[in-house]
């Protein structure tokens, strides 16, 4: 029976099934769209001002049913700015809210599209501004309906502050146009086409009104007889993937119609050629596997010849010892398209082989180029990485390994050299534990050991420290970060980029800085505390701290966060606003709080108390505000700044700091007492191994550290 007679058949079915569906049709939407590269100003050498050199070009005369704006771009402070649409016809509309009291909320509008219709106005969301979002009350994109499209349209944006910076992405007009009467036009083939019999090739169409199903048919004899398309379409894509069929003709055209209504129809202007040819084997290469972790990974492959046919394929992979394992036979691919298959269940630290291969109809291809990959290895120390159990690090190459898993829990076991990491990556340094996307959520104590020389210049990056972003769930505690060398642009600390989690009894030591004129949220400890989640807790950083903009000798910026019983010492400057002794912008609570006035050469600060030097060394000035002496921090009173009691060394008794024959005759007055247990804070601390008895032992631990000069 020839196909063409079905069709009033499949007519009557799918009319039966239109007229029990109410489907509303939709107007036509045409999108123009561009990607720019624009500084925000436009001008380098303005401070701040208009950006209007992003124009988009619509070449077609659509009368304007709805619009819709489409804007992508990075800014620091996304509520300073002003954004205008200016019409071909010379309309402009507001489309934002500009708020004061916002700056510094957040930052970007990613993918954000302006409507009249969606539910939330722009004023009552936070940035990134991500989804739909209705103009700025009283200024709806309606005042564009009836225009012509045709023509220049432009956006306009102003910049309302000078320390802040960002580049515009891109821009799109989504413009819905009245409903057309229904029709189609087939765009290909169209004729004059080559065509290989057993190949996939793709049958595309525009159409106008409410069209639900179009029907694809070919002839072989220019039209005298037609074939309906096996599998046949179904839907209205406007495009259709057809198996090229094992025809010899040079005569043949394709048809579209309506489904519902044969009358609506087009065919290809001019007959094209279908040639059969031989099928042969396909041929494959093999490529470098991706997203290789612990257990699984991506093996990937190319179609180089499908031999005249859509192949499938698959891959077999073994361990460097061992059998191979084989995958599935899967997908339709020809010449030029690449494949690939995700495979579970590897073994960590464990070398890998794997190649590809392919089939068609004529038979299979041979296995493919040998390819290999490793799997990533377990934390290489002690520990399982539980609360219980964490990991003990011992060395830098493990504390690096801390981005492997970002939810575990980490200890250091012992102090750590990292002056190494000055040579790590081209020169780039250590990378930071966790970032805006993958976020540190575990715990870290440091237990009072020492992180010493940890390098790290990444002066184009943000969220830059030992840890470049942390969530609200991480705790990290007893850290002492000496010698450190820090560089980054926005969100910069020698411990954190930026904090949303708990941190206490922490300090920093050496140089913290931001790189270029728009670096910003810098400080000695942490760049950024952010956050009701976010607190600082009995820590302190005699760092050297420079940026820009928002730069603190402990904080760069305190947003909705809280800071407690912490101090800072070292140099602090900045070229822009905001730059504190202690903290360069605050909008949270800041308690108990300290900075030396003629050391950070910084008479004022966000939040905190500015003291002198002889202040700062003075016992009582912390213990009126309220300062734990007992269990947290030590101090020499009129010697030196307090210190945490968890770093101060254990042999190291009374003052001034460090061993000396003072501490030994308060050591020689416990000698060999026996009753040294928690209770009496094992003799004085003097039972320097926790053994019960102050003896030889703990002797020769005292004599060690005071002879090696230890201070």
């Amino acid at each position: 029976m020839d196909a063409r007679s079905t069709l009033p058949r499949v007519l009557t079915v799918l009319g039966l099934v239109a007229a029990l569906c109410s489907n509303a049709a939709a107007r036509p939407v045409h999108t123009y769209s561009k990607d720019f590269d624009l500084r925000i100003p436009a001008d380098p050498d303005d401070s701040r001002g208009w950006m209007e050199d992003a124009v988009i070009d619509v070449p077609d005369h659509f009368t304007v049913y709805d619009l819709d704006v489409g804007i992508t771009l990075t800014h620091t402070s996304a509520f300073d700015l002003q954004i205008f649409v200016k019409s071909p016809a010379g309309t402009t509309l507001l489309l934002n809210a500009y708020d004061l009291d916002e700056f510094f909320v957040g930052q970007d509008y990613t993918q954000t599209i302006f409507d009249d219709e969606a539910e939330i106005p722009i004023e009552e969301a936070e940035p990134p501004f991500t989804g739909r979002f209705r103009p700025k009350a009283g200024s709806l994109l309606q005042v564009f309906d009836g225009h012509d499209a045709f023509g220049l349209w432009r956006l306009r944006i102003y910049d309302q502050w000078y320390a802040d910076t960002g580049y515009l992405n891109n821009v799109q007009l989504i413009v819905t146009v009245p409903e057309l009467p229904p029709a189609l036009s087939l765009l290909a083939p169209n004729g004059g086409e080559l065509l290989t019999a057993g190949t996939t090739y793709t049958v595309t169409w525009s159409n106008a009104g409410s069209i639900s199903d179009v029907l694809v048919e070919y002839s072989a004899d220019n039209g005298s007889t037609w074939v309906l398309v096996d599998p046949p379409n179904a839907g209205n894509s406007g495009s259709y993937h057809w198996p090229v069929p094992q025809v010899n003709s040079s005569q043949c055209l394709v048809r579209v119609s309506d489904a519902t209504n044969p009358s609506i129809s087009d065919t290809s202007d001019a007959p094209f050629t279908i040639e059969h040819h031989t099928v042969t084997p396909p041929a494959v290469t093999t490529q470098s596997a991706t997203n290789v972790a612990a257990t699984t990974a991506s093996l990937r492959g190319l179609i180089d010849n499908d031999g005249g046919q859509a192949c499938q394929h698959r891959f077999r992979y073994k361990k460097s010892t061992g059998s191979y394992t084989y995958t599935s036979w899967a997908g339709s691919k020809t010449t030029g398209q690449s494949f690939s298959q995700d495979i579970t269940g590897l073994s960590p630290g464990s070398l890998y082989y794997f190649n590809a291969q392919a089939k068609n109809s004529a038979g299979q291809s041979n296995w493919a180029n040998e390819q290999l990959f490793l799997t990533v290895r377990p934390f290489s120390g002690a520990g399982s990485g539980t609360e219980q159990d964490p990991y003990l690090i011992t060395n830098v190459d493990q504390l690096q390994q801390m981005n492997d898993d970002l939810e575990a829990c980490y200890q250091l076991d012992s102090d750590i050299d990292a002056s190494a990491t000055a040579a790590w990556n081209g020169g780039a340094g250590f990378l930071p534990i966790g970032n805006s996307t993958d976020r540190f959520e575990g715990h870290f104590d440091g237990r009072g050991h020492k992180i010493i020389g940890l390098h790290i210049k990444r002066g184009s990056s943000r969220y830059i420290g030992l840890f470049g972003h942390t969530d609200s769930a991480s705790e990290i505690r007893n850290v002492a970060l000496e010698q450190v060398s820090v560089t980054g642009n926005l969100y910069v600390g020698a411990l954190i980029g930026t904090n949303r989690g708990s941190i206490e009894n922490s300090y920093s030591t050496g140089t913290v800085s931001g790189y270029g004129h728009s670096s910003g949220q810098v400080g000695g400890l942490i760049g950024r505390n952010y956050l009701s989640d976010a607190e600082i807790s009995n820590s302190y950083s005699t760092a050297t701290v420079s940026a820009a903009y928002k730069v603190g000798g402990l904080v760069g910026e305190n947003y909705r966060a809280k800071i407690t019983h912490c101090y800072s010492l070292g140099p602090v400057s900045g070229t822009g606003d905001d730059v504190g002794g202690l903290i360069g912008a605050n909008t949270g609570t800041c308690t108990a709080c300290f900075w030396n006035r003629e050391t950070s050469a910084q008479a004022a600060s966000a939040c905190g108390t500015a003291t002198t030097t002889a202040q700062m060394q003075t016992f009582s000035t912390f213990a009126d505000a309220g300062w734990d002496f007992a269990d947290t921090w030590t101090i020499c009173n009129h010697t030196n700044y307090p210190k945490l009691l968890c770093h101060v060394p254990a042999w190291d008794f009374l003052c001034p700091d460090g061993a000396d024959l003072a501490d030994f005759a308060f050591l020689a007055a416990r000698w060999l007492q026996d009753n040294c247990t928690e209770s009496n804070d094992h003799c004085d601390r003097t039972d320097l191994d926790q053994s019960g008895s102050v003896d030889i032992t703990d002797l020769e631990i005292f004599l060690a550290n005071w002879l090696a000069g230890v201070r």
